[in-house]
């Protein structure tokens, strides 16, 4: 049981007088001390009984209140880098460029003569050769041209009278200066000159006309 010390007097008094015994004190401010003094929590410190309510001890100055420190701002995450996108499909390398042209079907354009005047009229003649001889056959005198047009008038084309030529395409005819002559489309062409013939146009030999066409081959 407390006792109560009586702080005039400093008699001894029980802990449940409210006077003390020997002078008359009152001892109720003593007993709310001592009560406020079990009530208190010692100084891990000093010793020092302060009040629970207390954050340090009015003592030492010591800190009462269990340190919890401040947990540092974790720094947020760095995002995932995001994942590289795809590559693209390289494309496909162009075909090497050929130094030469492709070589195209170059096959010479093939011409035939159709008769347009004279005995066997539509009559064709092919161009077989780059050189042919137009005329009349005459065996006694060893004539055999190319072109025999001696079933094709009375007798007006000359056994040598001219000579037809293809090259590269182009077609020219040469009169051989036979007595007749040789006209394209009506007009005389000089002899021992080779004159351009195009497609269309008539060559006439004495009394004997020939067209000039293309000849179609057949694939």
């Amino acid at each position: 049981m407390n006792s109560k010390v009586c702080p005039e007097c400093e008699n001894d008094n029980p802990g449940s007088e409210e006077i003390c015994q020997q002078c008359g004190y009152p001892l109720d401010e003593i007993l709310a001390a001592v009560e406020d003094e079990n009530d208190g929590t010692a100084c891990p410190n000093c010793g020092k009984t302060v009040s629970e309510s207390m954050k340090f001890c009015d003592g030492c100055g010591h800190r009462l209140e269990e340190f919890t420190p401040v947990a540092a701002d974790e720094p947020e995450p760095e995002p995932e880098p995001e994942p590289d996108p795809e590559p693209e499909p390289e494309p496909e390398p162009a075909p090497p460029i050929s130094a030469s042209p492709p070589v195209a079907d170059s096959s010479p354009d093939e011409f035939k003569l159709g008769v347009v005047e004279g005995f066997r009229l539509r009559k064709e003649y092919l161009l077989y050769k780059p050189e042919m001889m137009l005329g009349r056959q005459d065996r006694e005198a060893d004539v055999f041209p190319d072109i025999d047009l001696e079933d094709q008038d009375d007798g007006f084309v000359s056994r040598r009278h001219a000579v037809i030529r293809v090259e590269n395409g182009i077609v020219t005819v040469e009169d051989l200066g036979g007595e007749n002559g040789t006209t394209l489309d009506n007009r005389p062409i000089p002899p021992l000159k080779a004159t351009n013939v195009l497609p269309g146009q008539v060559i006439r030999l004495g009394k004997v006309g020939l067209i000039l066409k293309i000849h179609t081959q057949s694939v």
